[in-house]
C-alpha cells in the first residue's frame, strides 16, 4: 500500500507515525549523506603532513557544491512529500494545497537547508584550523609524530583510540592535540564525544543533529496534520474540532485536562451536544483553534463534522414538501385544500381569511401562501418535546406559514413580526415547548421556488 493510501485510511494515530516514517525515511537520508561527505573530509585530512590554502580551496568549492545540490534536493522532495501529505489528509482546494506546500517547504525544508549549511561551515572551520596548526608545527621536526599519525585514518581514529592517544605522550604531542582541541569539531573527533563530529547551530545553541532531526521530523508530521484539519475544516465547512493527543509533550500541558472534548469558535453551537459532550468555545488560551501551538505540545485539532440539529429536523421537513407538487394550478380551490392538515381546517381558515379581508378566494389565499414560502425572510422551528414539530415561514412583516413534520399545512394568514414573535414567546411559556431560528433557509426556499 503506497504512503497516500495508507494517510487516508489511518487514523490520527497511525497517520501521526506514517507522515513521520515518510520524512524520516525520505528527507533525512539526505541530511546524513552531506553529513557523512563533511566527517570523511575531515577524517582525511586530519593526519596530513601539510595542508594548503589551495587543499582547503579546493575542499571548500567541493563542500558548497554538494551543500548546493543536496539543499535543491531536499527541497524538491520536501514539496513533493508535503503535497502528498496534504492531499491524502483531504485537502483539495489548488490554491490552498499549493499554499501548504511553500509553508512546508520554505519551514522544515529551509531548515534542513539550515543545518547543511552549519555542517558546511563547521567542517571548512575545522580543515582550516588543521592546516594553521600542521602547518605551524611544520617548522619543527614531526617526522616520527607523522609517521605515527599517517596509521590513523577514518574509522580507525575511533576503534583504536588508546593506541592513538599514545602518540601524544610527550609534551610536544600534548601542546599539538590541545591546540587541535581548540576547534570543536576536532574536539570531538579526539576526544570522541557522542556519535558525530557535528551539532547544529540555530538561534546560538547547539544540538545534536541526530536528536534534532528526529524531533524536527515529529514536529513537521504534527505541523502537517493541524494545518491539513484547519484546511479540510474550511473546506467542508466544519465549525467543531477535537482536542487530541498524538504524542507526548516535553512538558505538561494545562490543556491535557481538555483531551477528547469538543471545541468552535462559533458561539451558536457552544452548549450545544456532541457525542455525549458539551461543545466549549475556543477556551484554550495557550492554543486557541487556528494558532501555533506552545513548543513541544502533542496535541492537534481534530475537524469533526457537526450538523446542528435544528438543520437536520429541517432536511426531513423538506423531505415532506413534495405534497406541495400535488396542487394543480388550474384547479387550486380542489387541489390546496389537500396539502392542510384536513379539509376542515382548510375551510375554517379560508373562511376567516376572507372574513378579514386578507384574502378575496382560494387562489388569493393559494397565492400568498407560496408566495411567503419563496420570499420568507426567517424560518423557525418550534417543537414540543417528541410529540410534534413546526416550521413557520415569515415574509418580513406581513404573512406567516405554518407547516408540520409530515409537509402539511397547519395554517397560513396575516401576522406581523411583533405579534409573531409575541405568539411564540407566549407557546414557549408551555414547559416543553421551545424554538429555534433556522439559518441555513436559503435551501428551504430554493425548493419551493422549483415547485
Amino acid at each position: 500500500m503506497g504512503v497516500y493510501a495508507k494517510i487516508k485510511k489511518a487514523g490520527t494515530q497511525s497517520r501521526f507515525s506514517t507522515i513521520t516514517e515518510e520524512i524520516e525515511s525520505q528527507i533525512m537520508p539526505e541530511i546524513w549523506k552531506f553529513v557523512k561527505k563533511a566527517e570523511k573530509n575531515v577524517y582525511e585530512h586530519y593526519a596530513d603532513r601539510f595542508i594548503s590554502n589551495e587543499v582547503i580551496d579546493t575542499v571548500r568549492k567541493e563542500l558548497s557544491f554538494a551543500a548546493s545540490e543536496q539543499v535543491d534536493l531536499i527541497l524538491a522532495k520536501t514539496a513533493k512529500l508535503s503535497g502528498t501529505l496534504f492531499t491524502a489528509q483531504g485537502v483539495t482546494d489548488s490554491k490552498a494545497l499549493n499554499t501548504l506546500i511553500s509553508y512546508v517547504k520554505n519551514d522544515f525544508g529551509s531548515d534542513m537547508s539550515d543545518m547543511i549549511l552549519s555542517v558546511k561551515s563547521q567542517t571548512e572551520k575545522a580543515l582550516n584550523h588543521i592546516s594553521y596548526v600542521v602547518n605551524m608545527q611544520a617548522t619543527k621536526d614531526v617526522g616520527k609524530l607523522y609517521k605515527e599519525l599517517s596509521q590513523y585514518t577514518g574509522d580507525n581514529l575511533k576503534k583504536d583510540l588508546q593506541a592513538f592517544q599514545r602518540v601524544f605522550s610527550d609534551q610536544y604531542a600534548r601542546d599539538y592535540m590541545r591546540e587541535m582541541t581548540m576547534n570543536p569539531v576536532l574536539n570531538s573527533l579526539i576526544k570522541q564525544e557522542g556519535n558525530s563530529l557535528f551539532f547544529y547551530n540555530k538561534n546560538g545553541r547547539r544540538y545534536d543533529i541526530d536528536k534534532y532531526l528526529k524531533a524536527r521530523g515529529e514536529f513537521t508530521a504534527l505541523d502537517t496534520m493541524r494545518k491539513a484539519q484547519l484546511q479540510v475544516a474550511k473546506e467542508r465547512g466544519y465549525e467543531v474540532f477535537r482536542l487530541e493527543r498524538i504524542k507526548n509533550a516535553v512538558e505538561p500541558r494545562e490543556h491535557s485536562k481538555y483531551e477528547g472534548d469538543y471545541f468552535t469558535k462559533n458561539t451558536d453551537l457552544v452548549g450545544t451536544e456532541l457525542n455525549g459532550k458539551i461543545i466549549n468555545g475556543d477556551i484554550i488560551t495557550d492554543f486557541i483553534i487556528g494558532s501555533t501551538p506552545p513548543y513541544g505540545c502533542g496535541h492537534i485539532y481534530v475537524a469533526v463534522e457537526f450538523k446542528n440539529i435544528v438543520d437536520d429536523i429541517t432536511d426531513k421537513f423538506i423531505e415532506k414538501f413534495e405534497k406541495f407538487e400535488t396542487i394543480d394550478k388550474n384547479n387550486i380551490e380542489k387541489t390546496f385544500k389537500n396539502i392542510f392538515e384536513s379539509v376542515a381546517k382548510y375551510n375554517d381558515h379560508l373562511k376567516r381569511r376572507v372574513k378579514y379581508n386578507h384574502v378575496k378566494d382560494s387562489k388569493d389565499y393559494f397565492d400568498k401562501t407560496v408566495e411567503c414560502l419563496k420570499n420568507c425572510d426567517k424560518i423557525i422551528l418550534e417543537e414540543f418535546e417528541d410529540k410534534w414539530k413546526k416550521l413557520y415561514f415569515s415574509e418580513k412583516d406581513s404573512w406567516v406559514v405554518i407547516i408540520n413534520e409530515i409537509g402539511e399545512l397547519v395554517s397560513s394568514y396575516l401576522i406581523d413580526r411583533p405579534n409573531l414573535q409575541n405568539k411564540l414567546d407566549t407557546n414557549r411559556g408551555v414547559i416543553g415547548v421551545k424554538s429555534s431560528e433556522v439559518e441555513n433557509y436559503e435551501r428551504i426556499r430554493r425548493k419551493f421556488r422549483l415547485l
